[in-house]
């Protein structure tokens, strides 16, 4: 039988995914933390010729876009948190309300389903590890340089 994508919690198939999409979330927020932790460390260290200076830069950038992550990935994982223990039918719209109300959503993306918020979740699961990624290929030339 297909899955019928309405945002009723007492299906099994909403309740994992929220589950899954919650617990993924949790694991980004971890990695940005470490992500920010080694920004940190990079620039601490990072000397002032050039090229140090331009990748302490960049390591700020990255930092910027890992804590913007971090506050996105906490208040959605809080929200699917909510989904996952929810029991029953879950009204998706009073939610998109609630959002747009404190302009955390707009009303064009109000009414998507579960799937399409799951999905939307993930991009910033897949940003996060791009970005720490970065951070950790930005660390490793920062210790090249600091070779004499």
């Amino acid at each position: 039988m297909p899955y019928k994508d309405t945002c009723n919690l007492a299906d099994g198939v909403s309740k994992w995914l929220a589950c899954v999409t919650g617990s993924s979330l949790r694991a980004a927020a971890h990695l940005n933390m470490a992500g920010l932790i080694l920004a940190a460390v990079l620039v601490q260290r990072t000397d002032v010729k050039p090229m140090a200076t331009a990748l302490g830069a960049a390591t700020l950038f990255l930092a910027a876009i890992q804590l913007y992550l971090l506050l996105r990935i906490e208040i959605d994982r809080q929200l699917f948190d909510v989904l996952a223990s929810a029991h029953g039918p879950h009204d998706l719209a009073a939610l998109d309300d609630a959002l747009a109300v404190l302009a955390l959503c707009t009303r064009t993306n109000a009414s998507r389903s579960l799937t399409a918020r799951s999905l939307g979740a993930f991009r910033f699961v897949r940003i996060t590890v791009v970005v720490t990624a970065l951070q950790l290929l930005a660390a490793g030339m920062g210790l090249l340089l600091q070779q004499p």
